[in-house]
């Protein structure tokens, strides 16, 4: 089974048109979740921030058999060539907002466990290569890091990021790597941005989500009926 996660009900919203994902009230209700039989795919909202999202995606891979996670969702470009509406297929992610000088450790590391930037699925390269080929006409960026942390990035954080070697931005990505790489379950992130360098975004949020939604699941499951 492929799950199919996102921080935000409104980014899976056209996976499953029929039986919209119910919103949790809190963390221990559990997941929001659905599955698509005839794709094999679990769609799970897993929640905003590091903290909820990486409890939800320890226990969807404890609760289901996944071979393969697909993280989508919208993010913050710090690297100004970058514009709303770009899909971006990162093949790393870091936490920028884990700075730990009092033990000697570069920003993002984990204490005591040598963990820091973490490394997605060789699987990265095939997907890019696959949703370029059903969206010619897109900008999509392969390669690259997105910074993950608990503080939203103002532009001039986003500045800061892009020094530390990450192209965009985010609250989830980090936790959802960590989990499957500590589970052995293949990642792919598939972000599109949603707001620029300079944090200027689309007028119309919940067009742009909804459109975004769309792609998201045309691509992932026309990847999957390719394979």
């Amino acid at each position: 089974m492929t799950a199919v996660t996102a921080a935000l009900t409104a980014e899976l919203q056209a996976f499953l048109p029929e039986c919209p994902i119910p919103s949790p009230r809190s963390a221990h209700q559990g997941f929001a979740e659905s599955v698509l039989d005839r794709h094999g795919i679990l769609a799970a909202v897993i929640g905003s921030g590091k903290s909820l999202s990486a409890y939800r995606i320890g226990e969807l891979l404890e609760r289901h058999f996944v071979d393969l996670v697909v993280h989508i969702g919208i993010c913050g470009a710090a690297d100004a060539s970058m514009q709303t509406g770009d899909m971006l297929v990162p093949d790393r992610v870091m936490q920028h907002d884990l700075h730990l000088k009092e033990f000697s450790l570069p920003p993002g590391v984990i204490p005591y466990t040598g963990i820091g930037s973490i490394e997605l699925s060789a699987r990265r390269s095939e997907f890019f290569s696959h949703i370029r080929s059903i969206f010619p006409s897109r900008r999509i960026r392969t390669g690259g890091m997105i910074a993950s942390g608990d503080v939203f990035a103002s532009p001039e954080k986003k500045a800061e990021i892009l020094v530390q070697g990450s192209c965009a931005c985010d609250m989830e990505s980090y936790s959802v790597a960590l989990g499957c790489m500590l589970k052995g379950v293949p990642l792919i992130i598939w972000k599109i941005i949603s707001d620029d360098a300079a944090g200027a975004g689309p007028k119309r949020f919940s067009r742009f989500i909804s459109d975004a939604s769309a792609l998201w699941m045309e691509g992932v499951i026309s990847y999957l009926e390719s394979r």
